[in-house]
């Protein structure tokens, strides 16, 4: 008797950001949720503006496809930040069928801004 296995494979694919064009206010957290489908479920990576790869540490969270700056400070890099999307059948395997997603922080201001349903107010 032979046995067939079957294994369902769907490329991973990134719904677009609602807002692609952030504007952060100093002192508040900031959130980019990437949302990643395919089988099996896709792992993320993040990559900054000058395309370096970004980890968890200390003020940066990066928990599965979501990456979330605790707290904006004045330092804080604009530019485009990119959601990937893949799918490794193995560990340490390599990474299948890349997608990706875009967000860029357009302008970081200052805490007497506040930033309410896409309009800046300044208090």
């Amino acid at each position: 008797m032979r046995i067939m296995h079957t294994c369902l494979l769907e490329l991973p694919k990134i719904k677009p950001f609602s807002v692609p064009m952030r504007y952060l206010t100093e002192g508040y957290p900031a959130s980019f949720i990437c949302e990643a489908t395919g089988v099996p479920t896709p792992k993320c990576k993040w990559l900054s503006p000058d395309g370096n790869q970004i980890n968890t540490i200390g003020n940066v969270q990066v928990n599965g496809c979501n990456l979330t700056f605790m707290s904006v400070g004045e330092s804080f890099t604009k530019g485009k930040y990119t959601c990937m999307a893949f799918i490794k059948i193995e560990e340490g395997g390599e990474e299948i069928g890349q997608a990706s997603a875009v967000v860029e922080v357009v302008d970081v201001f200052g805490e007497d801004h506040v930033i309410y349903e896409g309009f800046i107010f300044r208090i």
